[in-house]
C-alpha cells in the first residue's frame, strides 16, 4: 500500500484534499466589561472570529478525499468544541500533537504555554514517514495566533503525498499548498469566508 500511495494520491481531483490543516477562528466570548464599554481582550481583537454554529455550517467534508487527514488547532478551553467540530466535518479523532510555546500568556487557571494540534482522519491516512515524531514539539511563539512554519514542515514530512489545503491561512500561500480563507495573500477555493 505504501509503495502505491504517491501515484494514487497524485490522481486525486482538484478540490479533493488528502491533507487538511486548519486553524479555526474560534470565538471565545472573552470581551470584558471596562466601565461603560466592552473591550475585546483576545481573539476578536485580532481577527474576525466565528461561532461554533458558523464553523459547523461550513461545508468542509466535500474538500476531503476518501482517505484524508485533518490537523486542527485547538486550545485547551475549547477542546470540547474542537472535538465536536472535527466530528461535524466528518473526521474521526485519533490523537494530538502538543505545541510547547516556550512561554505563554496568562490564562484563568495557569500560564497557558501549550496548544493542541488534533489529528482526525477519514478512511485510512496514517503518517507515511518511517520515523515517529515526538508528540510534544517545542517551537517559539510569534504574533497572536500565528503558528510556526515548522509545523507545516512536520506535516509535509509525515504526509508527503497528495493535495493539501490550509483553512483560515493568513499570509502568503505556501509552496505546494492551497488555501481557503479570508486573509491569505492569495485565496483559493473560497475567498469570502470570515476568519483568519
Amino acid at each position: 500500500k505504501r509503495e502505491d500511495l504517491p501515484a494514487k494520491a497524485a490522481q486525486l481531483p482538484i478540490g479533493k484534499y488528502r491533507v487538511l490543516y486548519v486553524d479555526p477562528p474560534w470565538e471565545y466570548g472573552d470581551a470584558r466589561q471596562t466601565g461603560d464599554h466592552r473591550e475585546n481582550t483576545g481573539a476578536a481583537h485580532h481577527y474576525a472570529t466565528m461561532t461554533m454554529d458558523e464553523l459547523t455550517a461550513l461545508d468542509v467534508r466535500p474538500l476531503a478525499a476518501d482517505d484524508a487527514v485533518m490537523l486542527m488547532w485547538a486550545t485547551f478551553p475549547l477542546l470540547p468544541e474542537a472535538l465536536a467540530l472535527l466530528k461535524a466535518w466528518g473526521f474521526k479523532y485519533k490523537t494530538a500533537f502538543v505545541w510547547d510555546k516556550e512561554h505563554g500568556a496568562f490564562g484563568s487557571y495557569h500560564d497557558a504555554d501549550a496548544e493542541l494540534l488534533l489529528i482526525g482522519t477519514i478512511g485510512s491516512c496514517v503518517p507515511e514517514a518511517e520515523t515517529k515524531e515526538k508528540q510534544i514539539q517545542r517551537f517559539p511563539r510569534g504574533g497572536h495566533s500565528a503558528k510556526p512554519e515548522q509545523w507545516r514542515a512536520l506535516i509535509d514530512k509525515l504526509w508527503p503525498n497528495g493535495p493539501r489545503v490550509e483553512l483560515f491561512r493568513r499570509g502568503s500561500v505556501p509552496k505546494g499548498w492551497t488555501t481557503w480563507c479570508a486573509e491569505a495573500d492569495v485565496a483559493h477555493v473560497n475567498s469570502t469566508l470570515p476568519g483568519k
